[in-house]
């Protein structure tokens, strides 16, 4: 499940993101776990659908400049 995560992350992202260092990043992962987990991932883009869309312009920004 985490490594599913960690590549569907990272497609929504457009990069490869790291987990050990980025915080929300990993929390964004460990939820996906969980909803994946709790047979609830119809549920998780819904849910966080702020949080995603906040950390792509952030790292569209980053790599951008």
């Amino acid at each position: 499940l985490v490594d599913e995560s960690k590549a569907v992350l990272n497609h929504l992202m457009g990069v490869d993101l790291d987990y050990e260092q980025d915080q929300e990043a990993k929390e964004l992962l460990f939820n996906r776990v969980r909803y994946a987990y709790n047979n609830a991932l119809d549920e998780f883009e819904k849910n966080f659908a702020q949080v995603i869309l906040r950390k792509q312009l952030i790292v569209g920004i980053r790599y951008e400049a």
